[in-house]
């Protein structure tokens, strides 16, 4: 068989053994009007192939903070820094599951603080909504109140619910992206002057990669809580 013979309706195999190979087809497109299609498609798949940008060096936005975990810690920490900044930080908050609230949202009920009046800050906002949660809902003097133990013991759907209302509060500068996985290899990180500044999560539903950048990069997940 010879290039001259080729037509639409030549079988792939014959093409594949044709003498001339790849290279005259790319050079003397088919006549046929079927083949034409199907040699512009193919044309368009290897210049998409070799003109797009690389996956790995896609960068999606770029923040002043960065957090990994939507865990308490990651949410407190998002949350803490919207308000310093009077909402003027730019906050990425980044959850590897399709729910925030880390461990206190999926079944761990009963916080373990032995010296509760030594508690402040975040957390101690925290409690007290959770037992606001009780008394708006079941009456202050309700046994579900009383089973709250002033806020320290909680049903999971309570806690997330309390810990969404604060990221409900800082809406509008923390940004909270669910399903993104970070795995914890050199390759996925990109550090500048001995800080990380550059991060490749896993989006777990189109599975495909996406870098963010954070003039500060800090890690909230329940192993991880360094900065």
């Amino acid at each position: 068989m010879t290039p001259q013979h080729l037509t639409g309706s030549t079988s792939i195999k014959s093409l594949r053994h044709a003498r001339y190979g790849s290279i005259y087809y790319l050079l003397h497109p088919p006549r046929s009007k079927m083949a034409r299609i199907l040699f512009s498609i193919c044309v368009l798949i290897i210049l998409t192939l070799i003109l797009a940008p690389s996956t790995s060096q896609r960068l999606m936005a770029s923040y002043d903070l960065v957090i990994l975990g939507g865990t308490p810690g990651g949410i407190m920490a998002a949350v803490a820094a919207s308000r310093v900044s009077k909402g003027k930080a730019k906050i990425l908050l980044l959850e590897r599951t399709a729910h925030i609230g880390g461990l206190p949202a999926n079944g761990l009920g009963a916080t373990d603080i032995a010296t509760r009046g030594a508690t402040a800050g975040l957390f101690q906002e925290f409690v007290e909504r959770v037992r606001q949660h009780y008394v708006d809902t079941y009456g202050a003097g309700s046994k579900q109140v009383v089973d709250s133990s002033n806020g320290h013991h909680f049903e999971p759907k309570v806690a997330q619910k309390v810990l969404q209302g604060f990221l409900d509060e800082v809406a509008g500068s923390v940004d909270v992206l669910l399903g993104r996985q970070f795995d914890s290899q050199q390759m996925y990180a990109k550090v500048s002057d001995g800080k990380l500044r550059r991060i490749r999560v896993l989006n777990r539903s189109s599975y495909r990669e996406e870098w963010y950048r954070g003039k500060v990069c800090s890690s909230r997940t329940f192993l991880e809580t360094g900065s």
